[in-house]
C-alpha cells in the first residue's frame, strides 16, 4: 500500500472513505505492496494548493497522469486520492495536438511521470509551451516489495471528502466532434463489496481508455489480481489465447472487438477437437448495482443508471444535458434487443442504422447477411441520401478470390424476401 513519511502524525494518516478503509484491510490481509510518498509530491506542487490538513483544496486543479505500466498509473491515482485530487490519464502515442487539448482543457498544469515515458513528456511539454503552456513534470518512483519494512495504513477518522467530489476526468474518442471530459466522482471508485482474492482481471487498453482507468482499482480493493498486457494489445487471437488459459474472470471488450473475437470463433474455434474447443469458453457476470432498461420496452437505446456513474461533462452544460434521461439514466447510444434475460447489440444509434422509409434498417445485420454468402469475403454497408425514401442501404462486396460468380446478388438474397423483403437488393453494379 502507500507508506507516507510526513512528520505530522494527523498528515501521515489516510482519508476516512470505503477506498482506504478497505485498503487498510488489505494492507493486513494481502501480500504484496505499493508504495509512493505522498508527502514528496506535496512538495512538488504549489502551496496554496493545500489546506490546513495538508489535502488539496477543492478549487486546486488535476494532475495528469501518463503511465504505460498500470502499476505506475495505480500508483498515481491512489497518491492523488488519498490527497483529495483528480487525475487525467494521458494517452502515451498519438497525436500531441489532441494530448495538449486535455491539457488545456481540463486546466492540468503538473503530469506524473514514469520512465518509460519521460521522452513523451518531454515532447508534450515542448509542444504546449509553444501557445505559452507550462507544464512541469513529477516522476513517480516504483519502491520494490521487501526493499523496506511497510507500515500498515491508518485512518483519520476526521479526513472526509465529499463522496460527490471529483476523482477523474477522461476524454472521450471524439467520435461526434471534440473529445469531453468526463467526470468521475470518488464514489465511483468506493468499494462495497467482499474480498475475492480469486478474481483476476485482464487489462490490454492503455490507461487513458475507460474501462483500464476504471476497473482495475476495483479488482485492487477486492484483493485480486489484474494482468496488464502491452498497451493496445487488442488482437483477438492473443486475448483467445489469454483467455483459454482460465485464470480471467473479467475482461471489458468494445463490440468492435467482441465481433473480431466472434469472427475468430467461428472461423477457427469452432472447429477445433472438443478437448481443445471447451479450455477457449468462458462466463462472464453483469455489472453489481447497475440498472439497464430500453427506450422502447424490449427493443431500443440502451439506458444505464449505476450509484458511480460519472456525474457530468467537464465545462459543458448541454451536453450533460443531452447526455442524461429525465429519470437520470445514461443514454448509452448503442441499440439492443432483449430476449429473456439476455441483451443483444444491434449498433450505434446514429451511426449503424439506416432510415429507409418506414424502416429502420440495421447495417450491422445487413453486413453479417452478406458475408453470410459463400462467395463474399468483406462487406461494407453505407447510409445514402435519397429523395423518396430519405435514405438508402448501399453495399460494397468483394468477392472471395479465385470464385467465378454465375448469380447475381439479388438472386442470391431472395430468401430473405418474406422475412425482411426490404432488405433484397434493387439495383446492383459491378
Amino acid at each position: 500500500m502507500f507508506r507516507p513519511i510526513s512528520p505530522t502524525p494527523t498528515v501521515d494518516k489516510f482519508p476516512n472513505d470505503p477506498i482506504f478503509n478497505q485498503l487498510a484491510k488489505l494492507s493486513r490481509n494481502v501480500t504484496g505492496v505499493i508504495v509512493h510518498d505522498r508527502y514528496v509530491l506535496r512538495e512538488q506542487l504549489p502551496l496554496e494548493w493545500f489546506d490546513s490538513k495538508a489535502v488539496f483544496r477543492p478549487e486546486a486543479k488535476p494532475i495528469a497522469i501518463l503511465a504505460l505500466s498500470g502499476y505506475y498509473y495505480l500508483v498515481s491515482f491512489l497518491t492523488l486520492l488519498a490527497l483529495g485530487g483528480k487525475c487525467v490519464p494521458l494517452p502515451c502515442e498519438g497525436r500531441l495536438e489532441d494530448t495538449a487539448y486535455y491539457l488545456y482543457k481540463s486546466g492540468a498544469t503538473h503530469i506524473l511521470i514514469e520512465p518509460n515515458t519521460s521522452k513523451r513528456a518531454t515532447d508534450i511539454k515542448d509542444h504546449v509551451v509553444m501557445s505559452g503552456y507550462l507544464l512541469r513534470e513529477i516522476e513517480v518512483q516504483h519502491v520494490k516489495s521487501g526493499s523496506e519494512k511497510y507500515s500498515e495504513i491508518e485512518i483519520n477518522e476526521d479526513l472526509v471528502f465529499p463522496e460527490s467530489r471529483p476523482a477523474m476526468v477522461i476524454f472521450t474518442s471524439g467520435t461526434t466532434g471534440k473529445p469531453k471530459g468526463v467526470v468521475h466522482s470518488r464514489l465511483r471508485f468506493y468499494f462495497d463489496g467482499e474480498l475475492d482474492p480469486k478474481t483476476h482481471h485482464l487489462s490490454y487498453r492503455p490507461v487513458h481508455w475507460m474501462a483500464s482507468a476504471l476497473i482495475p482499482l476495483r479488482r485492487v480493493l477486492q484483493g485480486g489480481k489484474i494482468t496488464f498486457l502491452r498497451s493496445g494489445c487488442a488482437d483477438p487471437v492473443i486475448l483467445w489465447d489469454v483467455l483459454k488459459e482460465g485464470f480471467v474472470t473479467s475482461l471489458a471488450i468494445p463490440p468492435s472487438l467482441s465481433k473480431l473475437m466472434h469472427d475468430y470463433y467461428l472461423t477457427t474455434i469452432r472447429h477445433l477437437p472438443v478437448e481443445y474447443h471447451d479450455r477457449y469458453l468462458c462466463l462472464g457476470a453483469p455489472v453489481r448495482g447497475a440498472v439497464i432498461k430500453l427506450s422502447e420496452g424490449d427493443t431500443g437505446e440502451l439506458l444505464v443508471k449505476t450509484p458511480g456513474m460519472f456525474t457530468h461533462y467537464l465545462d459543458d452544460e448541454e451536453a450533460t444535458r443531452a447526455a442524461f434521461d429525465e429519470n437520470g439514466f445514461f443514454k448509452t447510444g448503442d441499440i439492443f434487443r432483449r430476449v429473456g434475460s439476455q441483451y443483444y447489440f444491434e449498433g450505434r444509434k446514429s451511426h449503424d442504422w439506416v432510415q429507409f422509409t418506414a424502416f429502420k434498417i440495421s447495417t450491422m445485420e445487413l453486413e453479417y447477411r452478406l458475408l453470410a454468402l459463400p462467395y463474399v469475403s468483406e462487406a461494407c454497408v453505407l447510409s445514402i441520401l435519397d429523395y423518396e425514401a430519405g435514405e438508402l442501404p448501399a453495399a460494397v462486396i468483394r468477392i472471395k478470390d479465385g470464385v467465378e460468380c454465375e448469380i447475381t446478388l439479388r438472386k442470391s438474397c431472395e430468401s430473405w424476401q418474406q422475412e425482411k423483403s426490404y432488405l433484397v437488393p434493387f439495383q446492383e453494379r459491378r
